[in-house]
């Protein structure tokens, strides 16, 4: 059976990213930390929800614990699958509230969490395995992402946060797939008009 086009460009952008050597990514990451506390819509952003990066993601790490510091109110997703969704948490100490979870990122640890509204966040920091010029996503294939923008559509700006080797042309998308408002690459940014 042919794989399909998602799917192949799932493997061949996730294979390419977890061949950066990890002094690479902690490198190319601090740059798009720097590009992202650049954005406007950073500065005026009072609650972020993160992505807790894992393996050859874009690192957040850092991010998360720099917009703490920086007096913003942050979030983290917990995954959900058996509803396919995700749900948010507040967290004030990431070292000592997060532990391994689903697929082995790291959640809020179940005395920790301390469950928000989806409506309240301002800027949503997602992740993804590949990015167009026409703000397409491709995720991890669950479709969570998705759900999150379609219910925080109007009120949060969605930057996403990828290598610029993860760019590439033309990416399929379906009816239920939603664009990000602005990539964040180690080059810089480039936001949808």
């Amino acid at each position: 059976m042919k794989e399909s086009p998602k799917k192949a460009i799932r493997k061949k952008f996730r294979d390419a990213r977890n061949a950066l050597p990890v002094n690479e990514i902690i490198a190319k990451s601090r740059k798009i930390a720097a590009e992202l506390f650049r954005l406007p819509e950073y500065a005026a952003a009072k609650t972020i929800l993160y992505y807790v990066s894992f393996g050859s993601e874009v690192n957040t790490h850092e991010m998360i614990k720099a917009s703490l510091k920086a007096g913003k109110e942050v979030f983290v997703p917990i995954t959900d699958i058996k509803n396919k969704c995700l749900h948010l948490s507040r967290i004030s100490d990431p070292d000592a509230e997060l532990a391994p979870s689903t697929f082995g990122i790291l959640e809020p640890k179940r005395e920790c969490l301390k469950p928000a509204e989806k409506k309240i966040i301002d800027l949503i920091v997602a992740p993804g395995i590949a990015f167009d010029r026409d703000f397409n996503r491709i995720g991890y294939g669950g479709g969570f992402y998705d759900s999150l923008f379609a219910e925080t559509e109007a009120r949060a700006v969605k930057a996403a946060l990828c290598f610029e080797m993860q760019i590439t042309e033309g990416i399929p998308a379906g009816l239920t797939d939603r664009k990000v408002d602005i990539i964040v690459t180690e080059k810089g940014s480039r936001r949808r008009s």
